[in-house]
């Protein structure tokens, strides 16, 4: 029966493990997808990347209003103006 790990064992673990801490981390403009913004409940055809972003900030300001089905865009406030 074995107990606890060898020396060279325990090397292998810290070079795996140096190799994993060291990798690049992605930002999220790298795995972000104009899919996932499709999805989102402010999502309207034709929106510029301003527009998304303001919309996104205040999805995130109103979540308790989307929660409760309260929630209304900010471009269907103008458009209902």
């Amino acid at each position: 029966m074995k107990w606890g790990i060898t020396m060279e064992e325990k090397k292998e673990f810290d070079e795996q493990k140096k190799k994993h801490d060291n990798r690049r981390k992605l930002t999220y403009s790298e795995y972000y997808s104009d899919m996932l913004v499709k999805e989102q409940p402010f999502y309207r055809k034709g929106m510029s990347e301003e527009e998304k972003s303001k919309e996104e900030e205040y999805l995130n300001d109103n979540l308790k209003d989307f929660y409760e089905g309260k929630y209304m865009p900010l471009w269907k406030q103008d458009w209902f103006k």
